[in-house]
C-alpha cells in the first residue's frame, strides 16, 4: 500500500515522449504540444531561461515554467545552487521533530549510533579531529623539517632478529 503525502520529494523522473504535430500552434501563433524533453533539455543541458526556452520554441515564458513544474524540474536548477541550505533546514525539520517518545523507543543500538554519529559532527562543526589520533603535530613537524632541508628522522622499528 503506498501513503499519499503532502511532502514534496525530489525522485528521478522519466520523461514521456510527445509528439509534436507541424502544424501544432494556438490562434496567436504560439506552439503547442512541445515535447517535455526538449523543454528540459533546453533548461538542464543548455541551461537556458524560462525566456529564453519560451523565445526557442515558440511559447511563452509562463507555458514553460508550468511545464517544467509539473515535470518536477523547473525547482532542480534552485535545488542544486541551494542544496547545503535545503539540507540544513531538513535537518532542522527532521531534528525538531523527533520527541522523547521517539527516542526512548528506539533501540539501544540506534541510540548509541546517534550518539556516535552526532558526536563526530560535533567534533567537525568545531573544527576539531574525529580521529582517534590528532596528526596535527606530524604535520607541523614536517612543515619545520622542510624548512630546514634535513630529512624525517627514521621511525624506530623492531629488529627482524630478535
Amino acid at each position: 500500500m503506498i501513503k499519499k503525502t503532502n511532502k514534496t520529494i525530489l525522485t528521478p523522473i522519466t520523461l514521456p515522449k510527445t509528439p509534436v504535430p507541424s502544424n501544432a500552434a494556438d490562434k496567436r501563433g504560439r506552439q503547442k504540444n512541445i515535447p517535455i524533453e526538449e523543454l528540459a533539455h533546453l533548461y538542464q543541458d543548455k541551461g537556458l531561461s524560462h525566456e529564453q526556452i519560451g523565445k526557442v520554441v515558440g511559447c511563452t515564458a509562463s507555458n514553460v515554467t508550468k511545464r517544467l513544474q509539473v515535470a518536477g524540474i523547473a525547482s532542480l536548477r534552485h535545488f542544486k545552487a541551494n542544496r547545503g541550505d535545503i539540507f540544513a533546514a531538513t535537518q532542522g525539520r527532521i531534528l525538531n521533530s523527533i520527541t522523547d517518545k521517539d527516542i526512548k523507543s528506539a533501540s539501544l543500538l540506534q541510540r548509541l549510533t546517534a550518539i556516535g554519529i552526532l558526536y563526530d559532527k560535533e567534533r567537525i562543526e568545531r573544527g576539531l579531529s574525529t580521529e582517534n589520533i590528532s596528526i596535527h603535530a606530524d604535520i607541523q613537524e614536517l612543515k619545520a623539517l622542510q624548512n630546514t632541508n634535513k630529512p624525517p628522522p627514521k621511525e624506530n622499528k623492531p629488529d627482524a632478529s630478535t
